[in-house]
């Protein structure tokens, strides 16, 4: 954790090959876990193709401003007046005119170069999102090139796979299975 901290502040600049550009989600809750948020923020403005990053705050009762204390014109703030799940970084991601998205749980601590190899994944194969953890039937993988069921904590996907999953969310809906809120609530993982 420490040696992350410090990378955070003192490493380099990451940048790809690939003139396209990414915008970086981060949905958080706890303010336990808000205090990883500047070292997040900080190690993801060393990537020179993050476009923007979106720090959404889902907890009505504390202010993210609080506890990032970092100014960039990549980065937006936003404090949400109800209470939201993670899932509702799908809904950002759709707001969004970007064509790549990454969606980043509060409590993952990832180096500017692993963004980047995700990224760079994505731009290769559009057709599937991609991510560091995973689950295959009852088998947990991680870090490694293979085809999963579920995608977990970090994720990097398309526009057109955003629209898929808010069309999926819809028709569960409509059936009477779950709510929105249901969805919204537990929905982050792809």
């Amino acid at each position: 954790h420490g040696f992350w901290l410090l990378h955070g502040h003192w490493a380099g600049t990451v940048s790809i090959t690939s003139a396209h550009r990414l915008t970086v989600i981060i949905a958080t809750y706890s303010p336990l876990r808000m205090r990883n948020i500047p070292a997040l923020v900080r190690s993801l403005l060393k990537c020179g193709f993050v476009e923007r990053i979106l720090v959404c705050n889902n907890n009505p009762s504390v202010r993210i401003g609080e506890h990032l204390n970092i100014r960039d014109r990549r980065l937006v703030l936003l404090d949400q007046s109800v209470r939201r799940g993670p899932g509702y970084n799908w809904v950002l991601a759709l707001r969004e005119e970007a064509e790549y998205f990454m969606s980043i749980d509060d409590d993952m601590l990832v180096f500017p170069r692993q963004v980047a190899l995700l990224f760079e994944r994505l731009v290769e194969r559009p057709e599937v999102p991609h991510g560091f953890a995973g689950q295959c039937g009852s088998r947990y993988l991680q870090c490694r090139e293979t085809e999963v069921d579920t995608l977990y904590l970090i994720y990097a996907a398309t526009q057109v796979h955003a629209q898929r999953f808010v069309e999926i969310v819809t028709r569960i809906v409509e059936s009477g299975v779950l709510t929105v809120e249901d969805l919204e609530l537990w929905g982050d993982d792809m």
